[in-house]
């Protein structure tokens, strides 16, 4: 099981540079999940020795088309294949079962023998709904979003909600018999605190590894507290933070956050078709702060 171990993920939204990414991800005891198409991350990644993986953010319409990008990264040096598949995959009904197994069947013809990880959000009755059934029976693993800060209303208590984001998202559920390795929450100012539960409740469910969603959103300090919490390598002393440091990167995500909605508004008003990749970004987002 090539996704075994402790991981992390990279896009293209977060506030920490791809130098210092890199930085980050020698320390692991595996490597970095990165998004399809971002040929520099990912070539930056693997030219510095740092194990890579290729994750996409799938859609039903163009299952073929995801395949593609997906096995590009593969024939490119990539290790295995995360299927990203969340909202469009839900609201598709049976035809996302169709779509699925569509998506899979390309991907195994263009690159045979590969590893696909199942990247899905497990709460509720989502197990049940056709995509995640397909993708039961073909997938190697399961990747579970497990975002507690974003999956209970403000205040966040991480002693309450990280615990409680672990029950709802693995708790009876039929993973049939697949490995399990939730994707962990490291982004929107989660805290230490929360990070550390985080990696006690894979321990103390005797999961076989996780990755930190995402190594280009963590503070210092939430970063340090993943790589000392990994078993079996070596414990850095956390570095001295400044406050003011971590103050102005909440403040600039957050800025970063109002343009990106700002430039979606002007093109709406201009009566002009906003750019894919803005729609793509601005979808991303609300994903993030979605509650159930």
């Amino acid at each position: 099981m090539k996704a075994k171990g402790h991981w992390t993920w990279w896009n293209q939204y977060g506030s920490v540079s791809l130098a210092q990414c890199v930085t980050r991800a020698r320390e692991l005891n595996q490597g970095v999940i990165v998004k399809a198409n971002y040929l520099t991350a990912f070539n930056t990644f693997k030219n510095a020795g740092v194990p890579v993986a290729v994750e996409r953010y799938t859609y039903p319409s163009q299952p073929d088309l995801e395949a593609q990008y997906l096995a590009e990264g593969i024939n490119r040096g990539a290790q295995f294949a995360v299927v990203n598949a969340e909202i469009e995959w839900e609201q598709a009904g049976s035809s996302g079962g169709t779509a699925m197994t569509r998506l899979l069947d390309e991907l195994e013809r263009r690159v045979p023998g590969v590893e696909i990880y199942a990247s899905v959000d497990t709460r509720g009755n989502r197990m049940s709904m056709p995509y995640q059934q397909v993708m039961k029976n073909r997938c190697a693993g399961w990747m579970p979003m497990i975002y507690p800060k974003a999956f209970f209303f403000p205040p966040f208590q991480p002693t309450v909600h990280v615990p409680a984001a672990f029950v709802n998202s693995l708790d009876g559920k039929d993973f049939g018999r697949l490995p399990v390795l939730p994707s962990i929450q490291t982004y929107d100012n989660i805290g230490t605190q929360a990070v550390n539960l985080e990696l006690a409740e894979i321990v103390r469910r005797n999961l076989e590894g996780c990755q930190a969603y995402t190594v280009c959103h963590a503070t210092n300090s939430e970063w340090r507290t993943f790589v000392n919490g990994i078993p079996d390598t070596v414990s850095v002393p956390p570095q001295p933070i400044d406050p003011l440091e971590e103050q102005m990167r909440a403040i600039e995500t957050r800025t970063n956050i109002s343009g990106q909605f700002l430039q979606l508004a002007g093109y709406g008003f201009s009566g002009q078709e906003a750019p894919e990749e803005l729609l793509r970004t601005c979808h991303y987002i609300l994903h993030l702060v979605e509650e159930d």
